[in-house]
């Protein structure tokens, strides 16, 4: 699943989804409210816990704060928390995803018409329907062309 932002043929933003692709077809999927509200819980619950099992040695075992401790785990702590919480977005992103995609508001196959890609954007003119569409996916190229390859679109 890569996100992307959905184009009219002149460049103007109609809506947000979801490019999915399975062996042999591809389909972009926009969600409803709800997923969305949904999806953003989940990282906001995730995200919490994080914060709250990073203070449990502050709050209950009375560990002295990090203004006491050596340089060497001090430099550790300052890295590895933001390195953790991170890592803790780019995992969940996957559940994020499936969740906004059970509440999906529109479903329709693609047939890719176009590519164009990019350095961190990969534009595609899309033939859905009677319409042509520009979707834009954000992210890795190498992601996007295997997800092209396992589509058959590449």
């Amino acid at each position: 699943m890569i996100a992307v932002e959905i184009l009219t043929p002149e460049h103007k933003l109609l809506d947000y989804g979801f490019l999915e692709a399975k062996e042999d077809s591809m389909r972009f999927v926009t969600t409803k409210f709800k997923g969305t509200v949904l999806g953003g819980a989940i990282l906001v619950m995730f995200s919490s816990v994080y914060w709250f099992l990073i203070g449990v040695p502050f709050l209950f075992f009375h560990v002295d704060p990090i203004t006491r401790w050596n340089p060497l785990p001090e430099a550790l702590v300052a890295v590895a928390v933001p390195a953790g919480f991170m890592a803790l977005l780019v995992v969940s992103m996957r559940l994020v995803r499936r969740i906004q995609i059970r509440y999906r508001k529109t479903s329709r196959d693609v047939t890719v018409s176009d590519i164009q890609p990019g350095r961190f954007d990969q534009t595609m003119i899309n033939r859905v329907g009677t319409d042509n569409l520009i979707l834009v996916a954000k992210g890795n190229r190498r992601k996007f062309t295997k997800a092209m390859a396992l589509a058959g679109q590449a």
